[in-house]
Order: C-alpha cells, then structure tokens, then sequence
C-alpha cells in the first residue's frame, strides 16, 4: 500500500496534536483454499494522529509505504495501532513496526515537505480503513 498523506491544520487547533489523512489503494495477493493465488484491490483510506504537536496544516505531506500480512479479508480491513517509530531518532524517516494476533505490519513514512514533522512522527496512532464501506 502507498498514499500521501497530507495534514489537518484544524486537527491541531481542536487537539493541540497533528494529524494526517489521505487516499490509498491496498492490493492484496490471496491463497484461495484450491491453492491458487487471488489479486485484490481495495481503496483504503488513512489517518496517523501524532501524540505530539508542531502545528501541520495542508503544506504538511508524508509519504506512506505500507507492506502488511494479515489473516483479515480485503473486504473487511480495517486496523487502529498505536505506533512507535523504530528507526532511530537521526533518521529523516519513520519506520513503524505492528505485530498482533492479526496483522505484521512494517511502514516507512517519509516527510515531503518539512523536516521538522519529524518529531511527529515518532509516535501516534494510525488507522486504516477499507473505503467505501460496505
């Protein structure tokens, strides 16, 4: 999966946190129980609620890179974590590891526009969806 995120200047001044959102598109291989392989695609969309605030508003874009593994139905994706960065505090990039019961998850977000939003990044909640729901 990869989207740009673009952030919510009104977020911050209701919340005093930053916050991005955008568009995706997630395309899935699945095993089908004969043992063929099945591609799916499925519009996604995403938001990333930092824990901390520097004040992003729309001049404010990350790049998303996604690569997940789950037992979850493309249909039915839909993934609220807490994410910690653990890519070291020097690095222009965040990197965000996710593992549960359902979902492995490694995701690179890179800033496009301002350096700064690195602090940001390094911890936060992010949510996924399928869209539009069904």
């Amino acid at each position: 999966m990869t989207a740009k995120l673009v952030g919510d200047g009104m977020f911050y001044l209701n919340h005093a946190h930053d916050s991005w959102n955008g568009n995706g598109t997630l395309s899935c291989t699945e095993q089908t129980s004969d043992g063929r392989s099945l591609t799916l695609t499925r519009a996604v969309k995403i938001t990333y609620n930092s824990s901390t605030g520097i004040g992003v508003n729309q001049s404010s874009v990350l790049r998303f890179q996604v690569d997940l593994v789950t037992s979850m139905k493309v249909s039915e994706i839909e993934i609220l974590t807490d994410v910690f960065d653990s890519n070291g505090a020097q690095n222009p990039s965040a990197q965000w590891l996710v593992e549960n019961g359902e979902v492995h998850m490694s995701a690179l977000v890179t800033p496009l526009s301002d350096a700064r939003v690195r602090a940001s990044l390094i911890q936060g909640s992010l949510y996924i969806r399928g869209w539009p729901r069904d």
